[in-house]
């Protein structure tokens, strides 16, 4: 048996395209039925001990109030960075040279408090 020739194939497909009226049409999907709903649910955060608190705010329960919430940082110049500071000025730079660490938030200790009670929770010295 032979494929059809270029003519009776594009006959074909123009009659298909066209729709035949004998022929029943397809179903519709959407007559009669709710469309789905895809309901997304995160997990619950879970919160952290509060002394693995770093240099960035953390998910605690605070141990005074009880409450679940995210702490409160705030950097203050600690050891590391005024012994850097010291030694800069030993090695004799110029003394505003020696103030830069002070200025590091990667030099300071993070002070973490609870921002419902206000309480210290954690330091973090570096």
């Amino acid at each position: 048996m032979e494929p059809p020739s270029y003519e009776e194939a594009s006959r074909h497909l123009s009659v298909q395209l066209a729709g035949d009226p004998t022929q029943p049409s397809p179903p519709s999907y959407t007559s009669g039925q709710a469309p789905s709903v895809v309901v997304v649910s995160q997990p619950q955060p879970v919160p952290i001990q509060v002394a693995s608190l770093r240099d960035s705010p953390g998910f605690v329960r605070c141990p005074h109030c009880q409450q679940l919430v995210t702490s409160n940082v705030k950097y203050v110049a600690g050891s590391s960075a005024w012994c850097t500071c010291v030694i800069l000025g030993m090695l004799g730079l110029i003394c505003g040279f020696c103030l830069i660490p002070l200025c590091m938030k990667s030099m300071q200790d993070a002070h973490h408090s609870c921002p419902n009670c206000g309480k210290k929770l954690h330091i973090y010295e570096r």
